[in-house]
């Protein structure tokens, strides 16, 4: 039987693996919406008015379909709004990392003096 190929070793590179995966930082700033999801967003109240007994799934379906049918022109203003959304996140970036790395170097600092 061949090294490394069993169930019990590939579970546990699953878990190793999982280990190292570093922890998301709850600090960090969320991704911009896309358009789409903009879109989504502001339409989903009037959709569950239109269709009452409609599921969560089902108003996805309904809002894609209505994007789907929208012209160039309709879906710019919502390509505006994801490109601000973008434009304020790089800066949020920017400023989450300068703090991050503020931070690290004043570990380094504090580990240094010890």
């Amino acid at each position: 039987m061949p090294k490394g190929n069993t169930k019990t070793s590939k579970a546990k590179n699953i878990k190793d693996k999982k280990a190292k995966k570093d922890k998301k930082d709850p600090n960090r700033p969320k991704r911009p919406p896309t358009p789409y999801f903009i879109y989504l967003n502001e339409h989903r109240a009037s959709i569950k008015e239109e269709h009452p007994d409609i599921r969560f799934t089902e108003i996805s379906k309904v809002a894609s379909e209505q994007w789907k049918a929208l012209g160039e022109e309709e879906k710019k203003e919502y390509q505006t709004k994801a490109d601000a959304a973008k434009e304020q996140y790089k800066k949020d970036m920017e400023k989450y990392n300068n703090k991050k790395q503020a931070s690290e170097e004043e570990e380094e600092e504090e580990g240094d003096s010890e």
